[in-house]
């Protein structure tokens, strides 16, 4: 987990910020669009740091955390599915 979006290196948040050029596989307008029709990166910029909080922060250090969320059938049911050792 990194403190600023910009720093995880496999993220195309910086493509999305207009930071570095965008892959060939990521299409910016349709989800720009949906966060507004004016100041885009501004704006797509000011929702997705709005989540980063004190929070979240707290919730990803308690440590190692299941690799499925979900009560305990479905996580039941994942460990079926996929095999033991995922859950």
């Amino acid at each position: 987990m990194v403190r600023d979006p910009v720093g995880y290196p496999w993220s195309s948040y910086r493509s999305y910020l207009g930071r570095e050029k965008v892959p060939s596989w990521v299409r910016l307008h349709p989800t720009l669009h949906l966060v507004a029709k004016e100041g885009q990166q501004r704006r797509y910029q000011a929702f997705a740091e709005w989540g980063l909080d004190e929070e979240i922060d707290v919730f990803y250090r308690k440590g190692r955390l299941e690799p499925v969320l979900g009560g305990e059938e479905f996580r039941h049911n994942t460990d079926e599915m996929s095999g033991p050792g995922l859950v």
